[in-house]
């Protein structure tokens, strides 16, 4: 077998175990720089079948590692899926969001091999930005783990997030990868200017993302420091499925879940994660009069389901309530609902909602509490930053991120989840909390620092004085403009003919080994 042969798949496996440590359980964002860099070596001059296919091994190894520990033992346990549909759904996530995108980045690299340095580390960079945009646009799709979510939010490369998403911070990164590895292939080829030129440009790209982000971040820092303030209570009861679900076992979780929240009086808003009441309220009053004995005049923000009537139907949703002065008072309805587990049938038990009854919101409703301006979103929608987008449009002044994730197993599920949402609060320069049952609660400041974090583990309550702020920004005004350039980029890189390289002057180009 010839060592060509070997050293794509090699090259592509090791890229994708460095995909896999970027993020929780292992959280090595600083790989991040140079983690796609074996990839982009071994796509480096090869003919489009051979880098379809070391892309494909990448993508769908980086899946495989992120997700099966999570997501195997979910679809067992808390699904109850046979056997057969747990190896389905796991390959079709494999594929929707590693394998298949990143064959059609691999073709697109190298086909910018003829490109000159500057240029293609350019290239490079806008592709991977383009699939990363991709994966997120399907109907059932989950963009999870984009390379600009693998570094800290309050970092100065970070900080650009305000200006294109996580998008401009994953280009930055992607620049700065392309630029080593355009670099390396060309001095083993005696093209040192073309090293040095690719070298530049990366640099350019990080130095312009670091100046701008350190300039950025203290801007922020002054106007938190003036911005007024809301003093919230998250709660985190940590209950496991088995004591939350049932009408039986609902009636004495509320028992936990009160036990947890503070004095009525003490804070300006109590807020308990995504489904904490497993029960319909407006069926019963009981529960609802409970919360609001302890609450008094404190409004709280609840998880639970609710049954609405819509085009003549009645229909379910995954809600967040406010509950103030003894009544549910106003409602937002999940918009984005869980991929094979609140839209299409599962496997659940007799006498249990079945999936399929779920209907997702329409509009990104603002809640206002205390005269201030709630953006509410639940669960896996704190990852699609279009929808954080569209909530503080409509005018949020902070984000409340509601999950329940007792369905993960402690460890790599949780910490992802929580790691893909931190950047909306950069993004959109709003105070993102976050209440989370068996999962991770957290703050995540304007400016990226988290104040927050639990363990998923530990029953409690965390108070914290929060800023609020309603100034605009790029991404929230523009959106996803800087991604679609790079998804133009990448289709013109895609379609253009190859050109041959241009020969360097004799003595700067060496034969490459066989």
């Amino acid at each position: 077998m010839r060592v060509g042969a070997v050293r794509g798949p090699i090259l592509a496996g090791l890229a994708a175990a460095f995909q896999v440590l970027l993020f929780p359980p292992h959280a090595l964002g600083g790989l991040a720089w140079v983690a796609l860099v074996p990839l982009l070596v071994a796509l480096d001059g090869v003919a489009a079948g051979a880098a379809a296919a070391t892309g494909w091994i990448f993508g769908s190894a980086a899946a495989f590692g992120l997700v099966t520990g999570w997501l195997w033992p979910a679809l067992a346990e808390f699904f109850g899926a046979p056997l057969a549909t747990r190896v389905g759904l796991l390959a079709l996530a494999v594929q929707l969001g590693g394998g298949l995108p990143l064959a059609a980045f691999g073709v697109v690299v190298a086909r910018t091999t003829a490109a000159g340095p500057v240029v293609r580390v350019l290239l490079v960079a806008a592709a991977w930005t383009a699939i990363e945009y991709g994966r997120g646009r399907f109907p059932y799709a989950i963009p999870w783990a984009p390379l600009g979510a693998a570094i800290p939010p309050d970092g100065v490369v970070a900080q650009t997030a305000d200006l294109g998403g996580v998008h401009l911070v994953s280009f930055a990164l992607a620049a700065a990868n392309a630029a080593l590895a355009v670099a390396w292939t060309s001095l083993r080829t005696g093209r040192v200017r073309s090293a040095i030129a690719a070298l530049a440009a990366g640099i350019v790209v990080v130095s312009a993302a670091a100046g701008y982000g350190g300039w950025r971040r203290a801007e922020v820092a002054r106007a938190m420091a003036i911005a007024p303030t809301l003093r919230i209570a998250l709660v985190h009861a940590e209950l496991e499925n088995a004591r939350r679900q049932g009408a039986m076992s609902a009636h004495a979780a509320l028992d936990d879940w009160i036990a947890e929240s503070p004095p009525a009086g003490s804070v300006d808003l109590v807020v308990w994660p995504e489904n904490a009441v497993n029960l319909l309220l407006d069926e019963n009053p009981a529960l609802v009069a409970r919360i609001a004995a302890h609450a008094g005049a404190t409004p709280y923000l609840v998880g639970a389901p609710r049954a609405i009537v819509a085009d003549g139907r009645p229909t379910l949703r995954t809600s967040a309530l406010v509950i103030e002065n003894g009544a549910v008072r106003a409602a937002y309805d999940k918009r984005r609902l869980l991929p094979f587990a609140e839209t299409m049938p599962s496997w659940r038990g007799a006498g249990q909602a079945a999936p399929s009854d779920f209907t997702p919101g329409a509009i990104p409703t603002v809640l206002v509490v205390q005269g201030r301006r709630l953006g509410p979103l639940i669960c896996y929608e704190a990852i699609f930053p279009e929808l954080a987008r569209d909530t503080v449009r409509a005018g949020a002044e902070i984000l409340v991120n509601v999950s329940n994730d007792s369905w993960f197993p402690p460890g790599a599920g949780p910490g992802q989840h929580v790691s893909l949402a931190l950047l909306r609060a950069v993004e959109l320069r709003r105070t993102l909390v976050r209440a989370a049952n068996r999962g991770i609660t957290t703050v995540v400041l304007p400016d990226g620092r988290r104040t927050v974090v639990t363990d998923g583990r530990t029953p409690g309550v965390e108070i914290v004085d929060v800023p609020l702020m309603d100034s605009p920004t790029v991404y929230a005004a523009a959106g996803d403009v800087f991604a679609g350039l790079c998804v133009l980029a990448t289709g013109i890189a895609a379609v253009v003919r190859r050109r041959n390289p241009r020969r360097e002057p004799q003595g700067h180009r060496v034969s490459r080994p066989s």
